[in-house]
């Protein structure tokens, strides 16, 4: 019982070896090399040679196989443990299997020495399967009958009806586990094509940004501005509050300040995608957008916006984004117990501000929201988290070496 309890644990340890190395093979981006290899890189060079697949299939995936194989017999054999015959011929039949194992093992182990190439998850998976081999062999001899008699008292097992009904019925499970793996196999290769596909499309959006630049010496100080009072790189947002992507934006940002608080501060420029207020929009798309914005510099003027904010997102994400004329009642009810004059609606310098801030844009040939400037380096539009921290790494960078 004992020994087939570590087994058991010694092939789970093995079967989360044999994912990942999967995942290392389909995805070499993947952050394990720091776990896993040697400063030769020696996972990467292993994952692209032709020792990393059989038939063009990963050598992982037979690993996954069979520890989900050990697995499953190890299993059946702790239930049918009253059988001790059948037991012993499992352990015959898997003491055999990792004999093979263990032979290719060596020829693989053999290539990583001569090619001075390694892989400790590999190995990982080598030091699994010498124990497992281990332990069947300590089974094995626990037989008390001759090398020739030990193979015949294994055939005569079959004699056993039960025993062949079991056996043929592991036979078709294991025939079974096969699309099984095959299907761990296919969505770990679609999940990895998507994001090598996510990857390169971050990369590229990046290196576009890097390569343009925006002037925004022309822009004053912001009314809404987080973030350090005296950072190494500004993001100028020009955003609409009511904008679907602007509110994903709010996720982005505080994983920003989350990273880079004392270096990085967010200036807000309102730009509202409604015609009544914006007259480079030729079609409303937000609407109530010019009472929104309008709302939050109100707020912003009196010192309240990050408490406006805060309940504002809040409320927002809550109906999905899907703002409606009794919804403006949130911003009337704030004001009015925090004993500001809800006048955003009709209030002339708000709506002056409103207009500096559309014109800013057009200046900048920006007319669509979110667009983020990270110091003068333009994303137009709402991306991954890693687009905009690899710009900010970079700037940071820059003023490191000056």
């Amino acid at each position: 019982m004992a020994k087939k309890g570590v087994i058991i644990a010694v092939s789970i340890v093995g079967l989360v070896i044999s994912l990942l190395l999967l995942l290392w093979y389909y995805y070499p981006q993947m952050n394990i090399q720091g776990l896993s290899c040697s400063s030769n890189n020696g996972c990467e060079k292993l994952a692209s040679s032709k020792y990393s697949t059989i038939l063009n299939i990963p050598l992982s995936v037979f690993g996954i196989y069979l520890y989900l194989f050990t697995l499953y017999t190890s299993i059946i054999q702790l239930i049918l443990n009253y059988e001790t015959e059948i037991n012993r011929l499992y352990n015959l039949l898997l003491l055999l299997l990792y004999i093979s194992v263990l032979l290719v093992d060596a020829v693989l182990f053999s290539k990583m020495i001569k090619n001075s190439v390694y892989c400790f998850y590999c190995i990982g998976t080598y030091v699994v399967n010498l124990l497992i081999f281990s332990v069947y062999l300590l089974e094995i001899n626990k037989t008390k009958v001759g090398k020739v008699s030990f193979i015949l008292e294994y055939i005569r097992i079959f004699k056993n009806r039960d025993a062949r009904v079991i056996m043929i019925m592991h036979l078709f499970s294991v025939i079974l586990m096969i699309p099984a793996v095959d299907s761990i196999n296919i969505y770990v290769k679609n999940y990895a094509g998507r994001r090598h596909s996510m990857q390169v499309l971050n990369d590229n959006i990046s290196n576009i940004a890097n390569k343009s630049s925006l002037d925004t010496s022309i822009l004053p100080d912001s009314l809404i501005a987080v973030g350090s009072k005296e950072p190494v790189v500004i993001i100028y947002l020009f955003s609409d509050f009511l904008c679907s992507h602007c509110l994903q934006w709010h996720e982005v940002e505080s994983k920003i300040l989350e990273e880079y608080g004392d270096r990085v501060a967010i200036k807000y420029y309102i730009y509202p995608m409604d015609s009544r207020c914006n007259k480079y929009v030729s079609r409303t798309i937000n609407p109530y957008s010019c009472e929104v914005n309008s709302a939050m510099i109100l707020a912003a003027q009196n010192g309240l916006y990050e408490k406006l904010s805060n309940k504002y997102f809040e409320m927002v994400n809550g109906i999905g984004g899907r703002f409606s004329d009794k919804d403006l009642k949130f911003f009337d009810d704030f004001f009015e117990k925090n004993g500001v004059q809800t006048d955003y609606r009709q209030n002339l310098s708000i709506r002056n501000y409103l207009i500096k801030n559309i014109e800013y844009a057009s200046r900048l040939a920006i007319h669509s929201t979110p667009t983020i400037i990270i110091n003068n380096h333009p994303v137009r539009g709402m991306f991954e988290y890693e687009v905009y921290k690899t710009i900010i790494d970079s700037e940071i960078l820059k003023v490191n070496k000056q």
